[in-house]
This record gives structure tokens, sequence and C-alpha cells, in this order.
């Protein structure tokens, strides 16, 4: 826990208890897999316009993904923050991934996966969950050999 990059001065700026249950349970199990974790939350995030359960969802399905993806990589990390703006709040997880990942587009169809059979849905569910939202976006993208994923909420 001493080397933990994610520190408990950062988390509790994160008062909605559903949501940093989540994002605890997930960036102890990304460490306990041996991949370097930061998380960073400047303000303190009190009350988000969404449904918790929804949310937690969505930043499970992230979160396991980028653990799944970043394990075995040369440079293992991912990165997490929490920004808080005037009108929003976002969400943003960026990891590693392989040198051979997929494209975008790929990782976005329905039953993608690199990981076998019946496999999958995680992307296309948490699409599904946030298109009906009309206060919530999800943007993702591939930055060299990172992956960025970002929820903002207004």
């Amino acid at each position: 826990m001493q080397k933990n990059d994610f520190k408990l001065s950062e988390i509790s700026r994160l008062e909605v208890t559903e949501i940093k249950s989540i994002v605890i349970s997930k960036l102890l199990q990304s460490q306990w897999a041996g991949i370097e974790t930061e998380l960073e939350i400047k303000e303190v995030i009190d009350e988000i316009n969404m449904d918790p359960v929804m949310l937690i969802r969505c930043l499970g399905i992230i979160l396991d993904n980028a653990i799944e993806e970043t394990k075995g990589n040369a440079d293992e990390f991912i990165r997490m923050a929490v920004i808080k703006e005037i009108h929003s709040i976002s969400f943003i997880v960026q990891n590693t991934i392989k040198a051979d990942h997929p494209k975008l587009f790929e990782m976005n169809r329905s039953v993608f996966s690199t990981k076998g059979e019946n496999r999958g849905l995680g992307l296309s569910n948490l699409k599904e969950m946030i298109d009906p939202q009309m206060n919530v976006t999800l943007e993702m993208l591939i930055d060299n050999d990172c992956f960025i994923q970002k929820i903002e909420i207004a």
C-alpha cells in the first residue's frame, strides 16, 4: 500500500460512496496485478448527475477492460482522473494497450473480443447504457499505445 500512486487523500475527495467503492476496488485490483496505478482527484466530488448503479456498471466495464488489456504489456499502467468542471464531471481512464491492438471501430462492434468466444459485450454494453442519457457522453480514443476513455456527465 505504501507504493500506491493513488493516495487516500485523493480518493477521500470522491464523496459519493457507491462510486468511491468501485474505484477503490478496481484500482486496488489493478495494483495487486502488478500494474502501475495512478488516481487524480483535485476537487471534492459530492454529487454526480447520473444514476449511481449505471455509473458503477460503466466504470466497472472500463476498469475491468483496462486491467485485462494492460496485463502483460511492456509498460503497464492505468491512470484515472476525476475532473470537476463548472457544469460537468468527467471520469477519464487511460491504459496501455498491446502494440498489435485492434482498431477503435473494431473494438466498438458488439461481440468483438480479443479474449475468446462469448465475450466482447463490455464496450457495446457501455455504449448502449450511455447513448440514451441526454447529459452523458462517452469518448474513446487510441493515442500511441494508450487507450483513453472519458465519461462526461453534465
